[in-house]
Order: structure tokens, then sequence, then C-alpha cells
């Protein structure tokens, strides 16, 4: 928001912004292979890449249960 006092009060941001941050960090940090389906710019280039964004989830180095469930919201 820009108008006062809410400027100063809350910060906004949008998951683009904040992934685009993630990547510039961590390259392979597995929620950039977790929002893939909405950052790819055509369904081919996220087929030919899904096998690669689903490993890259599942052979992270997060705890069983974090991979599981970020695994399942990729693949929903």
């Amino acid at each position: 928001p820009k108008t006062e006092p809410w400027s100063r009060v809350i910060r906004s941001f949008t998951l683009a912004e904040q992934l685009f941050d993630l990547e510039q960090r961590q390259p392979d940090h597995p929620l950039l292979a977790v929002f893939a389906p909405l950052t790819m710019d055509s369904d081919t280039n996220l087929e030919n890449s899904a096998a690669a964004c689903y490993n890259r989830i599942v052979q992270s180095e997060l705890d069983e249960f974090t991979r599981q469930t970020l695994a399942d919201a990729f693949v929903s």
C-alpha cells in the first residue's frame, strides 16, 4: 500500500519478487522447483523440466516431512 499510514505499517511482497530474489541467492533452492509450474513461460518448458524439478525437491537436504509436503504441492 502507498497510502499513509499503511505504507509505514505494511510491507507487501509478490511471489514473483520473492522467487526472483531467492533464485539470485540460492539458484538450486527446492522452493524454486515447487513454484516452477507458476513461473514457467510455457507448458512445454514445464513438461521438459518437471522431472528435474521433482527430483530437486525430493533429493534436497530438507527433512523427510518437508520434502514430501513440497513434492505433493509440486505434483498438485
